[in-house]
């Protein structure tokens, strides 16, 4: 019986948990790929929110671009403009244009 009640609420304990970091901190996301190791490798939860402030160099940022969702660290601001950067592809740098500001998300914390 004592093992039974221990089960329920742990079960509960990490439900509330789970609730409460999707209500604070955003939608959650796992990384898939090791692209951005070490900062984020294949497994992390990732929690994203809208950026709400100016983006700036250094940030890790997740956004949606032609339908597939990109993570890359910011390297630097072009206007309105990104220029990101993935470690896993030579360090070469991509702009980012024709992605609305409302569709970039910042990663805000890391568990992995």
């Amino acid at each position: 019986m004592l093992l039974k009640t221990m089960l329920i609420t742990i079960i509960i304990g990490g439900m509330l948990i789970i609730v409460g970091a999707l209500l604070f901190l955003g939608p959650a996301r796992i990384v898939v790929t090791d692209s951005m190791a070490p900062s984020l490798r294949a497994g992390d939860l990732v929690f994203l929110r809208p950026t709400g402030k100016v983006i700036n160099p250094g940030t890790v940022v997740t956004y949606d671009f032609q339908g597939k969702l990109i993570t890359h660290r910011v390297v630097e601001v072009v206007g309105d403009m990104l220029v990101t950067k993935d470690p896993a592809y030579g360090g070469s740098s991509e702009l980012v244009e024709g992605v609305a500001e409302e569709d970039i998300r910042e990663v805000l914390s890391e568990a992995g």
